[in-house]
């Protein structure tokens, strides 16, 4: 599960990724910024969640992570 940080409405911090859950095995993590999602940039949680509806389960990120830079991250309904 992703979750959007709320409190910071105008980026998309991961909160929690379910151990065991795509995300995770993907190599997303707590506190990564996701800054776009199938090359289409994310100013804010709703934006981020409108992406992910869109996407139906086939999800590419440009994620920042802090001491690592930009990574892209792919996630899959497969």
């Amino acid at each position: 599960q992703l979750l959007a940080d709320e409190a910071r409405p105008r980026r998309v911090v991961v909160e929690g990724v379910a151990p065991d859950g795509k995300a995770a095995l993907a190599g997303l993590r707590m506190g990564d910024v996701i800054k776009e999602i199938n090359h289409k940039k994310l100013n804010s949680p709703s934006e981020f969640k409108k992406a992910v509806t869109e996407a139906g389960g086939n999800l590419r990120m440009l994620v920042w992570r802090q001491g690592l830079g930009l990574l892209v991250i792919e996630l899959s309904s497969k």
